[in-house]
């Protein structure tokens, strides 16, 4: 097993950028990045979400930032770990704050049903392996006002101005820890996520373009990450762009 760097040895520093994710891939692509190596902006001009989404962030407030990983002999089917492992790090850190965060499926952070981070991974791939993984992070720290519905931040959440760089700090710490679950605790993971799962086995609405709109509760998710809802027709299963929230 290969000695991983801690993360955030290495840290690269932008007033602006369209994307932390986007110059990842791009040092990738160079092989100019090395493992645990983070890159961190005060604005993106084009931060992306889960499905083509926008990040919103006001510049200066909140911490958005990538890291670079190399998974020690992560498979392809087991992908769904690194999710796993950043959401629940968010959650504890979270909770630092007294705040009851859960993981609306599969990697938005909610607080009082209200997005507070969001998660982009990317992976580079060789054979049936996973030899690199760019995780971008948006943490909403400071802003206080936002132009979409259901989003919040720790300033809202504590009535507090927060230390950015103390509670990346903490973060990374927190990254750093988990990390040695993706290969040998992938149990522990996988139940630590489902424990911290926004609704589970709560009854909620849902929709997808095979069966509409229904409801039932989420019951499971499997070890490739697939959401389980138990409803009327049984247990349906879905991807990640197979299922909306209602």
């Amino acid at each position: 097993m290969k000695k991983n760097k801690k993360l955030g040895s290495l840290l690269t520093y932008f007033d602006s950028i369209d994307s932390t994710n986007n110059y990842a891939n791009l040092l990738l692509k160079e092989k100019k990045i090395s493992d645990g190596q983070v890159i961190i902006a005060d604005f993106q001009s084009g931060g992306r979400g889960q499905r083509g989404s926008i990040w919103e962030s006001e510049k200066g407030k909140n911490i958005l930032f990538s890291i670079y990983i190399e998974p020690d002999n992560l498979l392809i089917c087991d992908q769904s770990l690194l999710t796993k492992f950043t959401s629940i790090s968010l959650c504890e850190v979270l909770s630092l704050f007294r705040l009851d965060a859960k993981i609306k499926w599969p990697n938005d952070i909610v607080v009082d049903g209200k997005k507070i981070c969001g998660i982009l991974i990317e992976n580079h791939i060789e054979d049936d392996k996973i030899k690199g993984s760019i995780i971008g992070i948006g943490l909403n720290v400071n802003q206080e006002k936002f132009e979409i519905e259901k989003v919040t931040s720790l300033k809202l959440q504590t009535g507090k101005d927060q230390d950015r760089m103390k509670i990346l700090g903490i973060l990374l710490d927190y990254l750093d820890k988990n990390r040695s679950y993706l290969s040998n605790n992938k149990k522990h993971l996988n139940e630590m996520y489902l424990r911290n799962l926004y609704n589970l086995r709560v009854n909620s609405n849902f929709y997808s373009d095979l069966y509409g709109n229904f409801s039932g509760f989420i019951s499971d998710v499997d070890s490739s990450g697939k959401i389980e809802i138990t409803t009327d027709l049984g247990v349906l299963s879905f991807g990640i762009k197979e299922l909306k929230f209602c």
